[in-house]
This record gives structure tokens, sequence and C-alpha cells, in this order.
């Protein structure tokens, strides 16, 4: 008689859980980001509409406006501080493009940093 060697469970049978799992975890990644973003628009609407509206005596509550109306104020409201972070990460890269090409001249002794003669 052969003696029969014991099998590992088909990986088969693991695959749809793990495939039901990546799946919820792609579609968290996709969710949780819009959902901060959302939320973070409808705050950012909301205090400069009322700040705005405040400014000409005007009570926010009777104006009635709709969510989307709050988001688009929200996004006008962003703007600024994005473009703002937008240069600096430029100026970053430029700096780092700028200290990577002087770093790697090849006119710089590479132990002491000055000119080769």
């Amino acid at each position: 008689m052969i003696p029969v060697p014991e099998t590992e469970p088909a990986p088969e049978t693991e695959a749809p859980a793990s495939s039901v799992r990546e799946r919820l975890w792609a579609l968290a990644n996709v969710i949780a980001p819009t959902t901060v973003v959302t939320t973070l628009l409808f705050y950012f609407g909301q205090v400069a509409t009322t700040a705005r509206f405040r400014y000409f005596g005007v009570y926010l509550e009777m104006v009635d406006l709709t969510l989307q109306e709050m988001l688009l104020y929200g996004v006008e409201a962003v703007y600024p501080p994005l473009i703002v972070l937008a240069i600096l990460c430029l100026l970053v890269l430029a700096a780092h493009t700028v200290i990577r090409w002087l770093l790697s001249s090849p006119q710089r002794d590479a132990v002491t940093g000055g000119s080769v003669s």
C-alpha cells in the first residue's frame, strides 16, 4: 500500500473571502477620503459663508442655502491655502533639484566637496 501524502486545503477556498476583503479595502480607500474632503469643504463653506453674511448683517439661517451651495462656498474658501501649499511644494522641489544638481556635478571632489583642479 502506497502512503497518501497529506495535502493542504486548496487556496481557492480562501480566494473569495480575500477577494471580498480586497474589494472592501479598495472601496474604503475611496470613500474615506471623499467623506473627509466633503466634510472639510462643508465646514469651510459654513464658516466662510457665516462670516461673509454676518458682515452684511444677514443671518445665514434666513438664506436657506443648499448643501451644494455650501460646498461651493467651501471650495472658494479653501483655494488660497491650497495655492500657498502648492507654491511651497514647488519651491521645496526646486531647491531639492538644485541641491542634487550641485552635488552631482562632475567638477566636484566627492570627498571634500571642492572643485577638482
